[in-house]
């Protein structure tokens, strides 16, 4: 029996309806303990290097050792998941390999669009910067990226200071806890338990998580992906 054209063309949304699938079947909403880090391999992980591109890291920017994950800071680029996630609890334990004012680094979380520097994406910024902190927030990505703060909508770029002038880090060499938060548009940066960031509406909802390599040497032991609930 031959089926007219149209119908062939509507089968595939036909079934995806009939079971109850998106079109974003590869998005995961995190149920159970998703551990990236501590690992054996970088098999979750795929690289981007500027000047490079995807999985070419001649110069050891990211190098795993005993399952910590060393960025030297040498060159723009990210470790990101090959999966994309949404609503979850993100956990990270990172301390910075040299004391220096102008470290600058960062765990971005749903992460949409090509691979470039930088990714459609809400940043949680890691720095030593005398303006700049651990637990800022930077929107990255035009209209896409937004987030509503106090009853105010950002939107597009831009760049959000943690509440008050604080430093959260702990003294040089040890290691720092981050917390990132992600409920339905609702959102949370912790560090070192204080919360520096809050806001609700965050948007893209979904997305890749990726470490970045900008600049200083930086070190993760840990990052894991928790339930809500």
């Amino acid at each position: 029996m031959k089926f007219p054209p149209n119908l062939l063309a509507a089968i595939p949304v036909l079934v995806f309806s009939a079971l109850g699938l998106r079109s974003s079947a590869a998005e995961i909403e995190v149920r159970e303990r998703i551990q990236l880090l501590p690992a054996k391999d970088m098999s979750q992980f795929y690289t981007w290097i500027e000047q490079q591109g995807v999985d070419k890291d001649p110069d050891g920017v990211f190098n795993l050792q005993d399952g910590t994950l060393r960025v030297s800071g040498s060159a723009k680029g990210y470790a990101a998941t090959r999966q994309t996630y949404t609503n979850y609890r993100l956990v990270a334990e990172y301390r910075w390999g040299k004391e220096a004012p102008d470290n600058d680094s960062g765990i971005f979380v749903n992460c949409i669009g090509p691979d470039r520097a930088w990714m459609t994406s809400l940043e949680v910024q890691l720095a030593t910067k005398s303006k700049d902190k651990s637990g800022d927030l930077v929107l990255l990505g035009g209209p896409a990226t937004k987030i509503t703060i106090d009853g105010q909508s950002q939107k597009g770029f831009a760049y959000i200071r943690r509440k008050g002038d604080l430093d959260y880090e702990k003294p040089f060499g040890e290691w720092n806890t981050l917390e990132i938060v992600y409920d339905g548009g609702q959102f949370r940066i912790s560090v070192n338990g204080k919360v520096t960031v809050e806001g609700t509406e965050a948007e893209p909802r979904s997305g890749k998580i990726f470490l970045q390599s900008n600049k200083g040497e930086i070190f993760f032991r840990k990052v894991e992906l928790l339930p809500l609930k």
